[in-house]
């Protein structure tokens, strides 16, 4: 446990998003095999990596999401829902340290879109738009991340967080206050395009 730990300090799950990389994993994953390479189902060996990945890897990775993860980072988000899917291999959806680890990274995108600004455009003053445009663009970006999660968390609350508080709270306002119709339905068909096509129906 204490080689582990050690071990996964210089892990950033980020940019290396595998689980097997280790050298703990490769040491332990055969540990108790026979000639054959399996480990009989009744050996006290046998889900000895699944507990390391429950107890030590799910909390370290919960830990990595609160103090690193960027809802708004395409790379962190394609690496954390590698990750976490993987996870599951060894890890029952059910365990409060899975559960702790999905509620951590729900929480880090609603404290992400609580402080995104999508302020309406006032005025025609070409900083004050292109400003304004380049929020829209981030609050697209924390779109097409948050929906992913749907596989992995309950839709409902994906719904709550995508549906609700960014496209019905926020970017629909700011749609409807463009004053060029061509650019209100050309920002409008890129939310609709980044959500599910079974969630609009």
């Amino acid at each position: 446990s204490p080689y582990v730990k050690f071990e996964l300090l210089a892990w950033d799950p980020f940019t290396t998003p595998t689980l097997d990389h280790f050298d703990w994993y490769q040491r332990l994953s055969d540990f108790g095999a026979d000639e054959n390479g399996e480990i009989p189902n009744d050996d006290e060996d046998f889900d000895l990596v699944p507990r390391l990945m429950q107890f030590i890897t799910a909390p370290y990775l919960t830990q990595c999401v609160v103090d690193s993860f960027n809802p708004l980072s395409t790379q962190h988000n394609k690496n954390l829902l590698l990750l976490v899917s993987d996870l599951l291999i060894y890890v029952d959806a059910n365990s409060n340290e899975f559960k702790t680890l999905l509620l951590e990274i729900l929480q880090s995108f609603h404290r992400c879109l609580d402080n995104l600004p999508l302020p309406l455009p006032m005025c025609d003053q070409p900083n004050v738009l292109q400003f304004c445009r380049r929020c829209f663009g981030k609050s697209l970006k924390f779109l097409l991340n948050a929906v992913q999660w749907a596989r992995l968390m309950s839709t409902k609350m994906i719904h709550s967080l995508t549906l609700e508080k960014l496209t019905s709270e926020k970017q629909i306002p700011f749609i409807k206050s463009l004053k060029s119709l061509d650019d209100s339905l050309y920002l409008l068909n890129k939310v609709l395009e980044a959500y599910p096509i079974e969630w609009l129906i």
